[in-house]
């Protein structure tokens, strides 16, 4: 019972979408707010229902603090080519960039540093971050980071320019930002959900709302789109994750053609009238426990049952950090089968961007994706499957179970004929 109602409390009050994080991550945050409090259930949502200190400590504990400096670095590089641009044609006014949420910090400064790369003065820029959570803020004003934030040779360049050193006395470094790019970037608290963020008139040139969406519960997402619609300048760029774009352009935007970039702009009237060709249309939400037995066995359910081992796939081979990268995969594995499906795509998506061949990480994804409701993407991610590998007959199953949800009886028959062809190869 006590779960339940934190669980309706976190989806009314910051749009969370449960599926996306875990019913365990919800109980654990809960035991440990409970145990600080030194209250039983019954005592500890009476305290909740009536405390606001309470209600932020525990969204603070929910809360997903995942990030690193230069994060996705094309994405930076993309946005210091735009500005470099506007420059040149002389269109650089004090320029005002969104970073939400800006969770520990990283992003927010990667993107002053990116500014200041780029050319601009310190009156030239501002930044603008904001999160929900005040205790990542704390960290993000202190602007003090491990190693562990630089994770990309871009960032580790950054090092030079943009950080001081201090050494504590285990020996390890402390990497501190420079005053000038902390001077920069203005942190404040809010809920991009709340109807006192984002209400002003004022609009941003660029905004940064990465990894954000896929958090949010259908109508949570429709609304925070909105919202970012309404705060971005008509010829102005909206920076997504990896997951998001197709929910994204579903929400009235045009995917920015840059690889890797994951940007997009306001679509035009026409586009907004009618879908271009061939561009997947939104679709009802499905229940999963409606699957054929036969898929079902091999993918999420909607109760987040463990993801069964793909049985048809090849040895994935590895460049680069192997074994970094298949700890990084099996990590996704667990936060799926544990049903953290945010986390568990985070993780994956991270993984394909250096092993874009690997079989199994796009078969995760496809059926992350397909648990999250997200059709089109995990649609597409078990057609990257086949193409990686043509005989994967658990892709056919998921894909035959996609098209027919989508009433596409004759994409389902083909590709049921394909398998029908395999299995018969087989016997």
């Amino acid at each position: 019972m006590l779960n339940l109602s934190v669980e309706g409390f976190l989806e009314q009050e910051i749009g969370l979408d449960i599926k996306s994080v875990g019913h365990t991550l919800i109980s654990q945050a809960v035991f440990r707010r409970m145990q600080a409090c030194h209250l039983n259930e019954n005592a500890y949502l009476r305290l909740l229902q009536n405390s606001d200190e309470e209600q932020e400590l525990l969204i603070d504990a929910v809360v997903i603090p995942e990030t690193s400096f230069f994060r996705n670095h094309k994405a930076f590089e993309f946005l210091a080519e735009v500005v470099s641009e506007r420059a040149k044609k002389g269109l650089i006014q004090p320029l005002k960039i969104l970073c939400m949420p800006c969770s520990t910090g990283e992003e927010a400064y990667s993107l002053a540093m990116t500014l200041f790369t780029a050319g601009l003065s310190s009156d030239e820029f501002q930044i603008d971050a904001i999160d929900i959570c005040e205790p990542v803020l704390a960290h993000a004003r202190t602007a003090c980071y491990s190693a562990s934030s630089f994770r990309t040779k871009v960032a580790k360049d950054a090092q030079q320019d943009y950080f001081s050193r201090s050494y504590m006395e285990n020996g390890q470094v402390r990497f501190h930002v420079l005053p000038s790019v902390q001077a920069q970037v203005n942190f404040r608290q809010g809920n991009l959900l709340s109807s006192t963020i984002l209400a002003h008139d004022e609009q941003y040139p660029f905004i940064f709302c990465r990894n954000l969406l896929i958090y949010f519960t259908a109508h949570a997402r429709k609304h925070a789109i909105k919202k970012l619609e309404n705060s971005l300048q008509q010829d102005g760029l909206l920076f997504v994750g990896h997951a998001e774009r197709s929910l994204i352009t579903q929400g009235g935007f045009e995917p920015v053609p840059r690889s890797g970039v994951f940007a997009c702009r306001r679509a035009s009237c026409t586009s907004k009238r009618a879908a271009k060709p061939g561009m997947p249309l939104p679709v009802s939400p499905v229940k999963m426990a409606s699957m054929p037995a036969q898929i079902h066995s091999t993918g999420i359910s909607r109760q987040a049952k463990p993801i069964a081992a793909p049985s048809q796939q090849k040895k994935v081979t590895h460049c680069g950090n192997a074994k970094q990268t298949d700890l990084q995969l099996e990590q996704a594995q667990v936060y799926a089968d544990q049903g953290e499906l945010g986390k568990a795509l985070h993780l994956c998506l991270d993984f394909l961007a250096s092993q874009p061949t690997s079989i199994t990480g796009h078969f995760l994804c496809g059926v992350i994706y397909q648990a999250q409701d997200i059709h089109d993407l995990a649609e597409k991610s078990f057609q990257r499957v086949l193409y990686l590998n043509p005989e994967h007959q658990e892709a056919l199953q998921h894909l035959i179970f996609l098209a027919e949800q989508h009433h596409a009886y004759n994409v389902a028959a083909q590709y049921r004929k394909r398998l029908q062809r395999l299995r018969q190869k087989q016997s």
